[in-house]
Formats: structure tokens, C-alpha cells, sequence
């Protein structure tokens, strides 16, 4: 065999040989690509189950349905107060007394007068009767008596006036003055407030309007007062304006507040949250879990499904899903990177 014919050889089996390692290699490349295909993480969740509320969040102050303020009708100096901040008051009680020596002294000089103008008076009357005196004589007589009976009156109802009651029942909630102060009429003593029907009232966006009209009475209603480590009570619409103001657009509501316990006081800020619409038993999903005009899910094979999906119910923060797209596992972080078909790893497993 002549040395053309043996490096011929050789030359075909190196090249045989050559492709023969190029295929094996460009093969173990293309399975360790696929081998080093990145799978995709995902975080996932259930939808809940319960019920879904459609609110509107106002707030406003707890203020007393009653609310006094005492002032005197007569001037002078405050002999004594009886009661403190706190205190528990029944209609009628007194609770403050002003000096009444210079009414007390007022009052049995008028007294005197009115008394000795009525003894004349019914002795004029008698003579006039008897025509024993004139016509000016008896009218004289009465004017005098009228005047002074006017005057003994207003000194004993003056009198009266040095013990300051509460027209309402309920506790004080300020006390302005204190023993010894001169006080006068528009000068304020003690105010008062009931704290047994205590109510909250709110400014209401114009938009809501015709509903509140239509609902407001049998709407649900939530009080949370932040003060009370944010307890929520129940209240009741009372009142509703019959205008809305032209400065804010806004019109005002009263609601009552179911306070059984009388944990709550006037000026305590409250967050009121009007139901305006209600899902029972419902099951709803975060609005995060949307993307691109529908929901991203997780087969049991670990595998990323699309299913379109648009809301039809929902508050600011979760919207109403259907009972028959309930029983799946719904992607709520990086539903953004996703493919049809793709296989995902779910953390937390």
C-alpha cells in the first residue's frame, strides 16, 4: 500500500473522528441549556373567603347631642361651686351659689314696699267703693301698688337666681370659674354635656347624595375612635341635611353611636365608615394580583396560566372573584416576568 493511500486513510478517520466530537459536544451544550434554563419564582395565595365591603371613610368628632354651657342671669361673687370636671349632674341640681346678701336686702325692701301699697290700695279700694274718694285718688293707688308688686317680684325672682342649677342631666365636662370669681351675666360657670346619647357629625361629598336619600337609614355604619385603641361601635343615621353647602360640597349627616358601656367623650376623633354596598361570603383577591388585563395562575404542574379577568366589585383594596375561578393558586409577585406554559418555582416550598 503506497503512503498516498495510508495518509488518505488517516485523514478520513481524523475527520470522521473530528465530527464525530463536534456532534457530542454542540449535543451536551444544547442539554446543559436547557438544563440551565432559569425557573422563574414566584410568590402565590388563595383567595379569601368573607365578606366584602364597598366603603366610604369620613371623619369627624363625637360631640354630645346636649351640651350646656351654664351662665348667671345676675352679677356678683361666687360664694361656692359644688361640682368638679367628671361630675355626674341631675336636671334641676344645684350646683353653684352667688352671694345673696345684697338680693337678700333688695328683696325685703321691696317686700315692705309692695306690702304697704297693697294695704293702701285696699283701703282706697274701699273708700272708692263708697265714693268717698275720686277717681285720680284710686287710680294713684293702683299704679303705686302695681309698680311695687312688679318690683318685689323681680327682687325675689333675682333672689332666686343666686342658686345656679343644670337644666340638663349629664356630667361636666368644663369648669370655667372658681370660688370667690365675680361673675355676671354671658360669663360662663360650668359647661355640661350628656354623654349618654353622644353622635358624631360628618361632611359627606356631594356625589353620594341621591344614595344617602335613598339608604341612609338602613345603611351600616362603623365608628373607630383611634382614642380607644381604634374599638369600633356601631351608630344609626339620624339626620340628614336637607342642602349641600356651596363653600365645601359637602352636606352634613348625624349618626348616634351605640356606646352601652359610656366609654366614649365628647371630642374624641372618630373615623366614620359608611357601607355603601356588601358582598356576603364572597371570595376576592388584593388588586396586586392583576396584570395585563387578567389574572396569572399555577397549575398543579407548577405550570404559569393567563386567565382574563376584568373586576366587577371591590373596594380600595380587594376586588370580588367568582366561585368557579376560586380553587386555584394565583400569582401575587412575578406574575410580571411570566409566559404561557412556563414552569415556575413557588417560594415558600
Amino acid at each position: 500500500m503506497s503512503s498516498r493511500s495510508i495518509l488518505g486513510k488517516s485523514l478520513f478517520l481524523f475527520i470522521v473522528a473530528l465530527s464525530a466530537a463536534a456532534l457530542i459536544l454542540i449535543t451536551s451544550l444544547r442539554k446543559e441549556a436547557v438544563r440551565e434554563e432559569p425557573v422563574l419564582p414566584v410568590e402565590t395565595l388563595i383567595p379569601f373567603q368573607g365578606d366584602l365591603e364597598k366603603i366610604i371613610t369620613i371623619s369627624g368628632f363625637v360631640e354630645s347631642e346636649t351640651t350646656v354651657t351654664v351662665l348667671p342671669r345676675i352679677g356678683g361673687t361666687l360664694e361656692d361651686i359644688s361640682v368638679e370636671m367628671g361630675d355626674p349632674v341631675e336636671k334641676d341640681q344645684v350646683i353653684a351659689h352667688i352671694d345673696s346678701e345684697p338680693y337678700t336686702l333688695s328683696y325685703n325692701q321691696a317686700r315692705a314696699a309692695y306690702l304697704a301699697a297693697e294695704s293702701t290700695f285696699k283701703r282706697v279700694s274701699s273708700l272708692y267703693a263708697t265714693k268717698s274718694v275720686s277717681q285720680q285718688n284710686y287710680d294713684e293707688a293702683k299704679g303705686n301698688f302695681d309698680a311695687l308688686q312688679a318690683s318685689y317680684e323681680l327682687a325675689e325672682l333675682n333672689l332666686s337666681y343666686t342658686n345656679l342649677s343644670s337644666p340638663v342631666k349629664g356630667v361636666v365636662l368644663q369648669k370655667h370659674v372658681s370660688r370667690g370669681s365675680m361673675v355676671a351675666p354671658q360669663v360662663p360657670v360650668v359647661t355640661i354635656g350628656d354623654i349618654e346619647n353622644l353622635r358624631v357629625k360628618c361632611g359627606i361629598p356631594e356625589i353620594h347624595y341621591s344614595y344617602f336619600q335613598k339608604q341612609g337609614r338602613s345603611m351600616e355604619v362603623k365608628i373607630r375612635v383611634p382614642a380607644m385603641d381604634n374599638r369600633v361601635y356601631s351608630g344609626t343615621i339620624s339626620h340628614i341635611a336637607p342642602y349641600v353647602s356651596s363653600q365645601s360640597r359637602n352636606f352634613s349627616i348625624i349618626c348616634g353611636i351605640d356606646d352601652e358601656e359610656l366609654t366614649l367623650r365628647p371630642g374624641m376623633f372618630a373615623y366614620v365608615e359608611f357601607v355603601m354596598d356588601k358582598r356576603i361570603g364572597t371570595y376576592y383577591l388584593p388588586y396586586k394580583a392583576l396584570s395585563g388585563g387578567g389574572l396569572w395562575y399555577v397549575d398543579e404542574e407548577n405550570t404559569a396560566r393567563f386567565v382574563p379577568f376584568e373586576p366587577q366589585f371591590g373596594n380600595d383594596e380587594f376586588f370580588e372573584l367568582p366561585a368557579d375561578l376560586a380553587d386555584r393558586k394565583y400569582v401575587l409577585k412575578g406574575q410580571y416576568f411570566l409566559e404561557e406554559g412556563k414552569t415556575v418555582r413557588l417560594l415558600g416550598e
